[in-house]
């Protein structure tokens, strides 16, 4: 967050320290931020499960002739895991966003009151409604990192660690197949974020405050 806000902006370092320090979650933040991110895991994690439970279905109706009996327990099983599915994403998608909300609003009144401390001679080498564009961008960025962004991440990294898990359990020979392609998979994540993210971002960024002030 320092060097988003700080990059291009030539910002007082009281600025930034003020920013930074507001970021510290109250207490009521903290339980969302808890409940958030145990809810993104849980919900990552259980996704391996539902397709467990769906190779129990395929293989019941493979080996049984009562179709009905054989889908009656799989079927009741599957709607039991979407319901729990969907209680843990609504949890970790609300609890975390809440959290990121007060998180936000904090940093730009700390950012707002170290601005005003400022000498006169900050504000004459700004361009007009350049700070308040630059304030805007960044924490509406924060909070999409702090949100939505962490959601996910903790959520594809529970299922891909459970995955790998439960692949080296029912066949260790296809998991290790697999991992021959985690350089490639890399390789291609990694010159997505270079082009989409990165220095790249920060100069988007830098046009858009020109442009806005």
């Amino acid at each position: 967050m320092r060097r988003m806000l700080q990059t291009n902006h030539d910002l007082p370092d009281g600025a930034i320290k003020s920013a930074k320090g507001s970021v510290e979650n109250t207490a009521n933040d903290k339980i969302f931020v808890f409940s958030g991110l145990t809810c993104a895991f849980l919900a990552g994690c259980a996704q391996p499960l539902i397709m467990f439970a769906f190779g129990d279905t395929m293989d019941g109706l493979s080996a049984n002739t009562n179709v009905v009996d054989a889908m009656a327990g799989s079927v009741r099983l599957l709607g039991i895991f979407a319901v729990v599915m969907a209680l843990l994403f609504g949890g970790g998608f609300y609890c975390l966003p809440i959290s990121a909300v007060n998180q936000a609003h904090r940093i730009r009144l700390e950012f707002y009151k170290a601005i005003l401390r400022q000498d006169m001679e900050f504000f004459d080498s700004k361009q007009p409604g350049e700070l308040s564009v630059m304030i805007n961008e960044n924490v509406e960025a924060i909070e999409q990192g702090l949100s939505k962004k962490l959601v996910e991440l903790v959520l594809s990294a529970s299922q891909f660690v459970l995955s790998y898990v439960a692949a080296f359990y029912f066949s260790w020979e296809m998991a290790l197949s697999l991992i021959g392609f985690m350089p490639i998979f890399a390789i291609v994540a990694a010159c997505m974020f270079t082009v989409a993210g990165g220095d790249l971002m920060i100069e988007r960024r830098k046009a858009y405050n020109e442009a806005g002030s």
